[in-house]
């Protein structure tokens, strides 16, 4: 809303002109008070779709309210006016029903006749008038212009009340003008002031010696709308005038999800938003929005809640304002608190909560003996007015890597030795090997961990357990022999048999020369 600051000074008569708008004016006379002082101006304006409306959805308050001006706010220093201030206010006025007459159409057959000027016959419904247009309409086009200049021209628009009408029978007509302070809200009317309305009904000319910090001038009919009612519809209006429909917008990056952007805008500006925000490669991928009323102005504050929270979380509280005009932006990057939390999930998540600071009743017990009634304040608390949820995905997990087991090593006892266990274990054929180790009394299971982990070489492995796997005393040679007798391989037998002989006429050989030699060197 457009401000303006006035001065006034003592030894100076003066007139202001709102620059919002132009029939909101004051005139003071000279001396109008002791020393010179400032007073700031803003103006709530009133167009005639929001009063519609407004109409529309609370018809019982509004039964009997014919027009409003907009909300005016003085801001000025305490001071005492010597005379009176000249306010000229501006008010609604309501559009007249306009019947739309049809001209005949011209009959082919009949001779067309030249066309000369006619007197005007109120009689004669089929005559079209070409009269300049009314003062009344020029008033309205007045209206039109002035809030297409503080509304703008995509907000402007006119609707014609249809379920009240303009002739209003002025002996039931009242004006009244309201007030009100900038801390409180209720609406309090303003009997001492004498309201003078202008031909036009579109002006209301009033002298003020006392000032106040709101304002407004209203309209209504003495039957249908009480004072009592009056004040409570107006402070209806001023609620509506000042709510807001609010989005918020939670968005991720595309090419880094741990980066967010959350988007406090009015819901005029999606649009001009979602642009932006997919410029800066914000994906639109399991968005989160929200949409709130709030009031123009209004303070709130942002907060992390779950297992989410921003890198740099040194400030617990994000506080920022709403504006109509100005999105608030917030940009983070997040991180899980507990990476062993949220186990069952496939993500971290945690909530962005938006409070804001209202007043609540509270009751409160009585510490005195005597009162018996409990005491009600009101008590400013915060309130949680929207919650977005906040994913972060979890890193995919790494698969554990598999621990390379270490060869076992072997040493050779007499004939079995680890070349023997080579040669004969290149020697079996496809499952023999499997064959050869049940009839060694080797498990399944550990045939098939043999098998696992050892692939090509399994044959050979399964040699080497089942050798460290038997008794010291157990002839070790017999065994495997008659075990590759039960698979049928005889001659892997016969050679284990030769090896065996060979190698124990070898030892009769090195004992019968170790004899030899102890007795020649006792001789």
């Amino acid at each position: 809303m457009k401000r303006d600051r006035i001065f006034i000074e003592t030894n100076r008569a003066g007139r202001y002109l709102s620059s919002a708008d132009s029939r909101f004016t004051l005139q003071w006379p000279r001396n109008v008070c002791q020393t010179d002082f400032r007073m700031d101006t803003c103006m709530q304006p009133v167009d005639l779709t929001t009063f519609n409306q407004f109409c529309q959805h609370f018809t019982h308050e509004c039964e009997g309210l014919l027009a409003v001006g907009p909300i005016i706010e003085l801001n000025f220093e305490e001071i005492n006016l010597l005379k009176p201030i000249q306010f000229t206010l501006p008010i609604l006025v309501q559009p007249k029903k306009k019947n739309k007459v049809e001209t005949p159409r011209p009959n082919p057959d009949q001779a067309t006749m030249p066309t000369t000027p006619a007197a005007t016959d109120p009689n004669n419904p089929l005559q079209v008038s070409t009269s300049q247009p009314s003062q009344q309409d020029l008033i309205n086009q007045q209206q039109q212009s002035i809030f297409k200049s503080v509304l703008g021209e995509g907000n402007f628009a006119i609707h014609i009340f249809t379920n009240l009408s303009f002739q209003i029978d002025l002996n039931n007509e009242r004006l009244v003008l309201l007030y009100s302070g900038f801390n409180d809200n209720n609406w309090h009317i303003d009997a001492d002031l004498k309201l003078n309305d202008s031909k036009t009904h579109d002006l209301i000319t009033t002298n003020i010696q006392y000032l106040h910090s709101r304002m407004i001038i209203v309209r209504c009919d003495k039957q249908l709308m009480p004072l009592k009612r009056l004040q409570t519809t107006i402070g209806l209006l001023e609620q509506i005038l000042t709510q807001r429909t609010a989005l918020f917008l939670l968005r991720h990056r595309q090419s880094n999800p741990n980066e967010i952007c959350l988007v406090c805008c009015s819901n005029q500006r999606t649009d001009l938003v979602e642009q932006e925000i997919q410029q800066e490669n914000y994906t639109n991928l399991n968005e989160q929005t929200k949409e709130i009323v709030l009031q123009e102005g209004q303070l709130l504050e942002l907060r992390f809640r779950g297992n989410v929270l921003p890198i740099d979380n040194q400030q617990k509280s994000i506080p920022f304002a709403f504006n109509t005009y100005f999105p608030f932006y917030f940009e983070t990057n997040i991180k899980e608190i507990d990476k062993y939390s949220q186990h069952l999930s496939s993500y971290f998540y945690g909530f962005i909560q938006i409070f804001s600071k209202q007043k609540v009743t509270k009751t409160t017990n009585a510490k005195d003996i005597d009162k018996k009634k409990p005491q009600i304040e009101n008590v400013e608390s915060d309130i949680c007015l929207a919650e977005l949820l906040v994913v972060l995905p979890k890193p995919p997990i790494e698969m554990p890597k598999a621990i390379q087991k270490s060869l076992p090593t072997f040493i050779g006892e007499g004939v079995l030795t680890p070349t023997l266990f080579r040669d004969m274990s290149a020697s079996l054929n496809n499952d023999e090997w499997r064959k050869l180790a049940r009839r060694l009394g080797v498990t399944r299971i550990r045939i098939e961990a043999i098998e696992h982990d050892f692939h090509e070489d399994a044959p050979y492995y399964m040699l080497l357990a089942w050798f460290k796997r038997v008794a010291r005393s157990s002839d070790k040679v017999l065994i495997l022999m008659q075990a590759l007798v039960s698979i049928n391989r005889w001659d892997l037998a016969q050679d284990l048999q030769s090896i065996k002989e060979d190698k124990r006429i070898e030892q009769r050989t090195l004992s019968k020369d170790g004899r030899t030699v102890s007795c020649f060197f006792f001789n």
